[in-house]
């Protein structure tokens, strides 16, 4: 991901905290061991999940933006989609579908709102992908 090469060179990870639970996410708001072991969801000091993952059509959306608030209770992730092809024709154009999502800890659980926004001139059928273990 060339985009976000810059971006991801200075974040490496960020945390939510909420009584006895915690979670590590990366930028996008995911979870990938295979890059940082630390990442995952936490309860009194056990993981009990190493992998979540979203993903637009099967693609990695495009990171605009990603923070956690200074008490450590939300984490935003602003993303928009690369270029949606299929049967060799851009069928969505890279930055027409603006993604927030917002994620944080309550008692012991973890909550995830996404919101979804079309720029795109016509309606579109969106794709949304959830990996995780």
């Amino acid at each position: 991901m060339k985009e976000n090469s810059f971006i991801e060179s200075f974040i490496e990870s960020y945390t939510l905290k909420h009584e006895e639970s915690f979670a590590i996410f990366d930028y996008y708001g995911n979870i990938d061991i295979s890059k940082n072991n630390e990442e995952g969801i936490y309860y009194e000091g056990t993981r009990f999940l190493s992998y979540w993952k979203f993903y637009l059509f099967d693609k990695n959306p495009i990171l605009l933006s990603s923070a956690v608030k200074e008490d450590n209770s939300l984490l935003t992730v602003d993303l928009t989609n690369p270029d949606i092809i299929k049967n060799g024709e851009i069928i969505i154009p890279k930055g027409n579908i603006h993604i927030l999502r917002s994620k944080f800890l309550y008692e012991n659980c973890c909550y995830e709102k996404i919101y979804l926004k079309n720029f795109f001139l016509l309606p579109v059928e969106l794709e949304l992908n959830f990996y995780f273990q």
